[in-house]
């Protein structure tokens, strides 16, 4: 991979996601999902970023995980970008809660730790509190469980 290991450059996203799905890939749908969440929020697209969320959330259920720590921390940092401190802080504590289960490291993504104090700091003492409460017990399931996950999958 080399230095230009994050250079998401030349890469057709779209294209691979769906290839994958098509054949069955998840694990490689699953990857790509993951490098459109982090491209978007390069991007400072936070529409895109909550699609390819969504997609990255979908076939983690879909080949069984309740958890998925880093989907969960790309969340929050989308949700953060979108102005919803409440719910990003609920999706990070849920992925640090995931992470620190999973014996993963935590955070995982880049920059979390300070959007984390950015929307701690938008919120009052108690709703931190909550959003915390909440999100420890919060799985992959409830926070997709609004959306109709199959949209998300190619036709």
């Amino acid at each position: 991979a080399g230095s230009n290991a994050g250079d998401l450059t030349g890469i057709d996203v779209d294209d691979l996601h769906e290839r994958a799905a098509r054949l069955g890939n998840l694990h490689v749908a699953l990857l790509t999902s993951g490098v459109g969440v982090i491209a978007a929020i390069r991007a400072g697209d936070v529409a895109t970023g909550l699609t390819w969320s969504d997609r990255m959330i979908a076939h983690r259920l879909v080949l069984g995980s309740s958890d998925g720590p880093v989907a969960l921390e790309l969340r929050a940092v989308v949700v953060a970008m979108a102005g919803e401190p409440y719910e990003a802080a609920r999706l990070y504590a849920a992925a640090r809660t995931q992470a620190l289960r999973n014996g993963l490291r935590w955070p995982a993504v880049e920059g979390s730790t300070a959007l984390l104090d950015q929307v701690t700091r938008a919120l009052a003492d108690d709703e931190v509190d909550q959003a915390r409460a909440e999100g420890s017990r919060l799985t992959l399931a409830e926070v997709v469980a609004g959306l109709d996950v199959t949209a998300s999958a190619p036709a």
